[in-house]
């Protein structure tokens, strides 16, 4: 039994080392783009539509804690 134990504990450390070994670096895997972000420009502000602005009705008001029930 402890031969078979120790088989398994061999090779699950080798696919752990070779695993390891394959994973790709961070600089492959996400460039630097530092750069890119320096030299990009600003966008003018967004605009929001007409139908999505806040309009001050009665059924968007919160309730007051006289109001609350419990």
């Amino acid at each position: 039994m402890k031969n078979y134990l120790r088989n398994f504990v061999l090779i699950t450390t080798l696919l752990v080392i070779y695993g390891c070994d394959s994973i790709p670096s961070l600089d492959e895997v996400i460039p630097d783009k530092r750069t890119a972000y320096r030299k990009s420009k600003d966008l003018p502000a967004l605009e929001v539509p007409p139908d999505l602005t806040v309009t001050n009705n009665e059924e968007m008001a919160i309730p007051s804690d006289s109001e609350a029930t419990s």
